[in-house]
């Protein structure tokens, strides 16, 4: 009925989106570019939605964003870099990633996004003892971040040197969040998974696990899938080493 209708097309590419089918997102966000082409927000959406198969478009795409915006327009230029670095990283291109999310933490230091991409990219990078100030600045401003959470959990967890190594205190993070999280959250359990696999610390976590499982306000599915990650730890982490 409104085939030359720019708002509908770029609201059918979110439904799609959103349900999972990003390709057909992507051709819908195209269309409604080619009826509205100088839409910047339009541009950086398109920018997003390739970034699930395809991160050099996604670098195209904020390359013709970044022709569209004024001067002077910082928030927009923050977002659309954002995209850019992370499209970089997906390429492999750490090095350049890294610049940029160095250059939008330090113009925007209370900013967490800039703060956790700026950590995370540099906890690839192996340079671990400069991403967890990053890590403990975003858990200061949002102590419930639960991205930043687990990453300073397994940093503490794995980190060779002893200096940065803090197993009582990733526990500690790691209960509280699950204690937060109540199941709902498949990066969390796979977190605890992969923490008693790797320091055989699983007495209270699975404590906890099996309390919240046996919850009667909790969905029956997530506290089958409490139950299932208890389970796991009590036969499948081995147990805590004396030499520790």
């Amino acid at each position: 009925l409104l085939p030359r209708s720019a708002a509908l097309a770029a609201a059918l590419a979110a439904l799609r989106e959103r349900r999972g089918d990003v390709r057909a997102a992507a051709d819908e966000y195209r269309r409604a570019i080619d009826l509205q082409p100088g839409s910047f927000p339009l541009r950086l959406r398109l920018a997003r939605c390739c970034m699930a198969f395809d991160a050099q478009a996604a670098v195209r795409e904020t390359e013709a964003a970044e022709l569209l915006l004024a001067v002077d327009d910082e928030d927009r230029r923050f977002d659309l870099l954002n995209v850019r670095a992370a499209a970089f990283d997906a390429l492999g291109r750490s090095a350049d990633a890294l610049s940029i999310f160095e250059r939008l933490a330090a113009q925007h230091p209370d900013d967490v996004r800039a703060r956790f991409n700026l950590a995370y990219t540099l906890d690839r990078l192996l340079r671990v003892a400069e991403a967890k100030p990053h890590y403990e600045a975003v858990l200061a401003q949002r102590p419930n971040h639960v991205p930043a959470t687990l990453c300073l959990v397994w940093l503490l967890a794995t980190a060779e040197d002893e200096d940065l190594r803090d197993l009582d205190r990733a526990e500690r993070l790691l209960v509280g969040t699950v204690e937060r999280d109540e199941g709902s959250s498949e990066a969390v359990l796979q977190m605890v998974r992969e923490f008693g696999l790797r320091t055989g610390r699983i007495a209270l976590l699975t404590e906890h696990l099996r309390r919240l499982a046996a919850r009667d306000d909790l969905p029956r599915q997530r506290r089958a899938m409490l139950e299932q990650t208890a389970s796991y730890l009590e036969n499948g982490a081995p147990r805590e080493r004396r030499d520790r």
